[in-house]
């Protein structure tokens, strides 16, 4: 049949799980060819779903009773039911999971990156100020951030630091990590690519006073250009 999918994950020996809108969420264990309605069987409704070697599920979402609780989830038993953890702070517009104990969680209304270390359990204040569009890691430390100015962000050391791989301009729409240290990402019409180990020393001058500095304004000398600008 025809499903909007916003999520899709891959587990081992035939199984995968997706979420879709309208609450609806479903489980494959053949390899995709039939799929099983779950959403009835659980209160718990995941809108993205992490795989940590078939044996946990981590998953953010809404518990429908209480109605539409905000919470991450986490299933030991291929997604047939789910432990729901309520988020302590903020609803994450963003929500990423490298590992069962440390994941990113990002909030649009307060412009504020967290972090847990200990599975969504607690959450702590990270950084503010990035405009976070995406997370993609490759591995539990070494990951990828893009921003709503183009910029795109690199970290070996689960953000505790971070190297800016690029000064920004075109917005990125799409990044796949495809190692530890390169990373593949969508900037219409064109894929282009980022490596680690480059770091981009961009200007914080705003030149010609339009309120955006060099780091993102491909002509900081006219103020009648930045991003966003109507041509």
């Amino acid at each position: 049949g025809s499903h909007v999918i916003h999520s899709l994950e891959l587990g081992n020996n035939g199984l995968a799980w997706a979420s879709g809108s309208v609450n609806r969420y479903y489980r494959s264990i053949d390899y995709g060819k039939t799929w099983e309605h779950l959403s009835d069987s659980t209160s718990f409704i995941p809108q993205q779903i992490w795989n940590f070697g078939d044996t946990l599920l981590i998953a953010d979402g809404y518990e429908s009773d209480p109605l539409y609780r905000h919470c991450t989830a986490k299933s030991w038993d291929d997604g047939l039911t789910w432990t729901c953890i309520p988020m302590p702070v903020a609803k994450f517009d963003q929500l990423y999971f490298t590992s069962p104990e440390i994941g990113f969680g990002y909030s649009f209304w307060s412009d504020t990156l967290y972090k847990t270390i200990d599975g969504g359990q607690n959450w702590f204040y990270l950084l503010a100020g990035m405009h976070i569009f995406e997370f993609d890691f490759a591995t539990e430390e070494a990951g990828w951030i893009n921003t709503s100015n183009g910029l795109v962000y690199y970290t070996n050391d689960a953000m505790q630091t971070y190297k800016i791989s690029n000064c920004g301009g075109k917005q990125i729409n799409y990044l796949s990590a495809v190692s530890q240290d390169s990373v593949l990402a969508i900037r219409r019409p064109y894929i282009v690519g980022f490596k680690a180990g480059k770091e981009y020393n961009c200007s914080l001058s705003d030149d010609d006073n339009d309120g955006f500095t060099g780091a993102v304004d491909c002509d900081d000398t006219n103020s009648e250009i930045y991003p966003g600008a109507i041509e």
